[in-house]
């Protein structure tokens, strides 16, 4: 009565099913379960609960968990085959199961907060790691550029160093810093046609055949590298074979006007890719040869121009003292024309007299003609074209020639004006025409060039002729006053060319065509405008 008692009053349910599923007992805790199975005393319990509770009549305790009327239960059922019996005591574990739940889900978020404190951990360390790297790589570019820094300076700071021994101090430079086979500095001298100034690593051998075909291709103001087997043009991917390299980087030399007037090839034995960092280091090696090249050119400008200035004031006075005798002797040989007339004994000697006497008076004009400044009040908009078809005219009138010239100008060519004084331009041009006739020979033309891009702002004309061309160490004193190979000329010619170019913001060159034969004499003047 004791046990009956305590079970009725225990806050648990406790039942008693038979083997056959009929509830023989259960305790007033038991009613919601009941009221869930819609089962009574002595009744059989629901088929789906039989055949999940009494499953076995073993001893074997068997616990489930199955909700009942929205409440959580743990059932556990004790077989008592003895008696063909099931006791089943049930537990309410609803709230349990909510703290159970709230606890999971409380160690879900600290085990995520945990792993992502970890995985932020990990990051931290990961970015301090890679941060200190980075700073160690940005100290050693530092103190890379440091170096090269100073290397300029103590370059730049050497007393008296001609722009060649610049070079070499500069390419040593580039290979000690780069580690690269050779290094090449390049200039130049104009936008079509390029003269290399080598200067190369002593280890590595020559590669002149190389760089001018790079200045061809690589005609872009920005640094450009190929390999041998990324390289596009087959004759170049064929001379980078031919001198065992096989990496090319070239970093083009600028002016002030962005302009390239040269460039900084490196050829490499390995196939490499320059960095960043390494295409810096030798952009402020080229921005500091840049410099120098300017600086070299304005100084070499400004001592022509000291040297033209004495030149002209001498020139002029001589020219000025010379001609008064020389028009008296002048007259005084008219007279003696005039009164041994007929007279054929003298008359060879009064002819050879009166071709000396004007060959002075032309070498008086020129020298005066050298001396005197250019006026620029005489400078109007002109059409180069048409300038150029007076000289040849003008040209074939004065030798009675009828030489074929050629002169061809296409596109905006053709239309183009330049600010000039028209007869000083057209006898700088008869000037140059005589000179090409004479070393093309008697059948031989002579072709002229006109050639401007819309995108530029000068234009370049070019005399070719077909000639033998001039030894390499005679064309740098081709301006030279005085200076001729030929035994009737004064020497003065180029000299005025030259002043009568430069004195219309021009410029002019000469070299041998290549291949030979034949000499190009290149002209660039400023474009003033196009003419629709």
């Amino acid at each position: 009565m004791e046990l009956k008692s305590f079970l009725e009053e225990s806050p648990f349910p406790v039942m008693r099913v038979t083997s056959e599923g009929r509830l023989v007992y259960a305790n007033e805790a038991s009613r919601p379960i009941l009221d869930q199975w819609e089962c009574a005393l002595h009744e059989v319990i629901p088929a789906g609960w039989r055949n999940s509770l009494l499953y076995s009549t073993d001893k074997t305790i068997k616990t489930m968990n199955a909700q009942c009327d929205g409440s959580m239960y743990e059932f556990a059922v004790v077989p008592v085959p003895d008696k063909k019996y099931y006791n089943i005591y049930a537990s309410n574990i609803t709230n349990e199961k909510l703290y159970q739940g709230a606890l999971k889900q409380r160690a879900a978020r600290h085990r995520n907060k945990a792993e992502r404190q970890e995985e932020l951990v990990v990051e931290t360390r990961e970015s301090l790691a890679s941060e200190v790297v980075s700073r160690k790589q940005t100290e050693r570019r530092l103190a890379h550029r440091e170096h090269v820094l100073y290397a300029i300076h103590d370059i730049s700071t050497s007393i008296g160093s001609s722009l060649h021994t610049i070079f070499d101090r500069i390419t040593a430079s580039i290979a000690e810093n780069m580690q690269t086979t050779s290094v090449v500095i390049y200039e130049t001298a104009s936008d079509s046609h390029p003269t290399i100034s080598q200067r190369q690593n002593s280890r590595a051998g020559p590669h002149l055949d190389v760089i001018p075909l790079a200045c061809r291709l690589f005609s872009s103001q920005k640094p450009q590298q190929v390999t041998v087997s990324s390289a596009s043009h087959e004759q170049l991917r064929e001379c980078l074979r031919k001198h065992n390299a096989r990496s090319l980087l070239n970093i083009p030399i600028l002016d002030q006007n962005n302009a390239r007037i040269g460039g900084i090839c490196l050829l490499d034995r390995k196939e490499r890719s320059f960095s960043s960092h390494e295409i810096q280091i030798v952009e402020i090696f080229a921005h500091y040869a840049g410099s120098e090249i300017i600086r070299k050119k304005l100084e070499k400008q400004l001592l022509q121009a000291q040297e033209m200035r004495l030149l002209g004031l001498m020139t002029c006075g001589v020219a000025h003292e010379v001609r008064n005798p020389l028009n008296a002797i002048s007259a005084v040989m008219d007279a003696l024309f005039l009164e041994m007339k007929g007279n054929k004994d003298y008359e060879i000697y009064l002819t050879h007299m009166r071709k000396h006497i004007n060959r002075l008076a032309s070498l008086m004009e020129d020298l005066l003609q050298l001396g005197r400044p250019l006026s620029k009040t005489k400078m109007q908009p002109v059409i180069l074209k048409a300038i150029i078809v007076d000289a040849i005219v003008a040209w074939r009138k004065t030798t009675h020639t009828s030489r074929l010239v050629n002169l061809n100008a296409k596109g905006s060519a053709e239309r183009l004006t330049i600010k000039a004084d028209g007869v000083k331009l057209q006898d700088v041009f008869v000037n140059v025409l005589e000179n090409a006739a004479l070393h093309s020979g008697n059948k031989k033309p002579v072709t002229i060039y006109i050639k401007h891009a819309a995108s530029r702002k000068n234009v370049y004309v070019y005399f070719v002729d077909a000639g033998r061309g001039i030894p390499e160490e005679n064309l740098e004193r081709i301006f030279e006053p005085f200076y001729t190979t030929r035994r009737s000329g004064t020497g003065l010619g180029m000299s005025i060319v030259r002043h009568i170019t430069q004195s219309h913001d021009g410029a002019v060159r000469v070299y041998n065509n290549e291949p030979l034969p034949g000499l190009t004499v290149e002209f660039r003047f400023p474009v003033a405008s196009l003419i629709d």
